[in-house]
């Protein structure tokens, strides 16, 4: 049957077929049907216009959103798919059309991640900041923000991008890591604490404080067992408190003093523990804190000491003892903080230590500045609120006193190194 020329096309045998375009050879799309040639070739006009509109949409969604690459992928499908179309049509502008268009996305796209890199370098700067603040709460509140902005930022470039997003994947789990390695740590000690509080309880129920300097050392291991969250501290409080009560009565229990050699004995027995508390090395973290732990038990065995001396010697000790447990902190910190501290010399050690102890000092300032404001707001009257206030702000006192200490003598080290 003779070949008959129809717009964009021919005929041929009853198959309708599209001319050659560009690098594109023709090509069948589709045939005649019910011998009705006319209807059959608008059929595929119209195909033609329908693709038309799809690309003059795009053009439109692609000049009027402020998102144009988003559209890459789109774009180039349609580019890429253009000569499969079954529409009677010129394509070939439809082509230049679709091609100037994804120049203009990439020169969009480049110009973004450009602007998207320093964002994104920017961000890790930050991040790497605030998972070093010591406050955990802070430190989170910081590192999800952070992330958001992240996640709403767009690619960099493209040499750089898996780096960047490696980089701080890695940051963030870290982080997050370390952030549930401590409270599950915080629990376990928790849950130490609690049955150090239940073991001295069952001290006093079983009578087996039955001495004035029993009931002394019973109330020294009570305060040095620390911290719990206050809903379990209350009724444990309120237990010993009665039981200890219990033991002090006078008319249940019979205190007899020691006599002058014995306590010029307890008095050399404490002063050795002293000096042992001065020869630990505060870098063996582990091994110091078991041994501080172990020092602690054996002078609160330790009977009466002469009067006049007790006062500035219990003073020593408490001092000593908390400054050691001070420096093994500051060491696991440093450790787990800084992958290559045992790698660095002595005088970028006490650095590290350094900076971390100021970070700490600056948290428990703020801490002491909260307890102020605490106190100026309650009433003058005593009361427990008033009087816990009273004893916690002694307590924050004292621990920023020893922070001072520590880095008074750091950095008088750093000359001597």
């Amino acid at each position: 049957m003779a070949k008959k020329e129809i717009p964009f096309g021919y005929i041929q045998d009853g198959k309708i077929y599209l001319n050659a375009f560009l690098n594109f050879p023709e090509r069948l799309i589709g045939e005649v049907k019910d011998n009705d040639e006319e209807t059959s070739v608008h059929y595929f006009i119209d195909r033609f216009e329908q693709y038309k509109a799809k690309v003059e949409e795009l053009e439109r969604l692609i000049h009027d959103t402020e998102n144009k690459g988003s559209y890459l992928m789109k774009l180039r499908h349609m580019k890429d798919n253009i000569h499969m179309q079954d529409g009677l049509g010129d394509y070939e502008p439809l082509l230049t059309k679709l091609e100037g268009l994804e120049e203009i996305l990439l020169e969009v796209i480049q110009k973004n991640r450009i602007r998207n890199t320093d964002i994104k370098r920017a961000l890790l700067m930050e991040l790497e900041e605030a998972v070093k603040i010591v406050d955990w709460k802070e430190a989170t509140d910081k590192v999800l923000d952070i992330k958001a902005r992240w996640v709403k930022t767009g690619n960099a470039s493209e040499e750089l991008n898996d780096g960047f997003e490696q980089k701080f994947s890695l940051q963030l789990d870290d982080f997050f890591d370390r952030k549930k390695a401590y409270f599950e740590e915080r629990k376990q000690l928790t849950d130490i604490r609690v049955k150090k509080y239940e073991d001295i309880i069952q001290k006093l129920k079983k009578g087996e404080v039955n001495t004035r300097e029993g009931l002394e050392a019973v109330k020294l291991e009570w305060k040095e067992v620390g911290k719990i969250p206050a809903f379990k501290y209350k009724s444990l409080q309120r237990e010993f408190n009665f039981l200890l009560k219990k033991a002090a009565d006078p008319r249940k229990r019979h205190f007899d003093i020691p006599s002058e050699a014995e306590q010029q004995k307890n008095l050399e027995a404490k002063n050795a523990l002293i000096a042992k508390l001065q020869n630990l090395n505060e870098k063996d973290f582990e091994g110091g804190l078991m041994a501080l732990k172990t020092i602690k038990n054996q002078w609160k065995a330790i009977g009466m000491v002469p009067k006049n001396h007790y006062r500035e010697q219990q003073e020593l000790f408490n001092q000593l003892a908390d400054t050691l447990r001070e420096q093994f902190f500051l060491e696991k910190i440093a450790i787990n903080r800084d992958k290559n501290y045992d790698q660095k010399n002595s005088r970028e050690q006490v650095r590290v230590k350094m900076k971390i102890l100021k970070d700490l000092l600056y948290r428990d300032e703020k801490e002491l500045q909260t307890f102020y404001e605490n106190l100026q707001k309650v009433s003058a009257q005593k009361s427990s609120f008033n009087q816990m206030l009273d004893k916690k702000l002694i307590q924050q006192k004292h621990k920023i006193q020893i922070k001072k200490a520590l880095l008074k003598s750091f950095k008088a080290s750093l000359d001597q190194i």
